[in-house]
């Protein structure tokens, strides 16, 4: 990858000089999502769930397994959304302010089991159904 994302609190982000925005998707059976399951067993069970029902209601979920990756893509437009458990502060810190920038949407609450658990999406409508 030569690719440089480049993220400015109150300016587009960048992507090779060039602004990158967010799909627009408000519809959820058009959504391409990626997914992360972690590594601890309970952790896995618990995205297992969540992937059971999202996969019957999204066009496609994808998985890399690097969330900055991740969330620079959903910034791009290339996915509708993330779902990533336990997210830490490493794992999102340098590519927070390119989605937030690209028009996209941070919410790291608790979605599932009282667990916090990130939703990343390319817009707000998407992160009131997932």
């Amino acid at each position: 990858f030569n690719d440089l994302y480049v993220g400015v609190a109150d300016s587009n982000a960048m992507l090779n000089g060039a602004p990158i925005q967010v799909k627009s998707e408000t519809d959820l059976s058009e959504a391409v999502v990626t997914i992360s399951f972690g590594s601890q067993t309970d952790t896995i069970q618990r995205m297992e769930k969540i992937c059971s029902v999202l996969i019957k209601q999204v066009r496609k979920i994808r998985m890399f397994g690097c969330t900055g990756l991740d969330i620079v893509k959903v910034a791009q437009g290339h996915f509708s959304g993330l779902i990533q458990p336990s997210v830490r502060i490493w794992d999102f810190a340098a590519a927070r302010i390119i989605i937030e920038e690209s028009g996209g949407v941070f919410d790291a609450s608790r979605i599932s089991e009282n667990r916090n658990t990130s939703r990343i999406m390319g817009s707000n409508t998407l992160k009131t159904v997932i």
